[in-house]
């Protein structure tokens, strides 16, 4: 009886941490595909207004950043487990 709630428990984080991770997949490429575009808008402009577009660019690369080390991290803490 032990065994199976172990084993259903461990499949259950199993589970739930790839969910996650295909969650922050997504979410890092729609941030990395949105960090494309609006660097593509600010080139384009011409760096008309350069510090708001370089704060923009900086926060996208942060964001993008920590989503890819939280995917990183249930990554690794997934396969820690078996």
């Amino acid at each position: 009886m032990c065994n199976f709630f172990s084993y259903f428990f461990c499949f259950w984080l199993f589970f739930f941490s790839f969910f996650l991770l295909f969650y922050f997949f997504l979410c890092f490429l729609c941030r990395f595909f949105s960090f494309i575009f609006y660097f593509c808008y600010c080139f384009f402009s011409l760096f008309s207004n350069f510090f708001n577009c370089f704060f923009s660019l900086f926060c996208y690369f942060v964001l993008c950043f920590l989503f890819f080390f939280s995917f990183f991290l249930l990554f690794f803490f997934s396969f820690c487990f078996f």
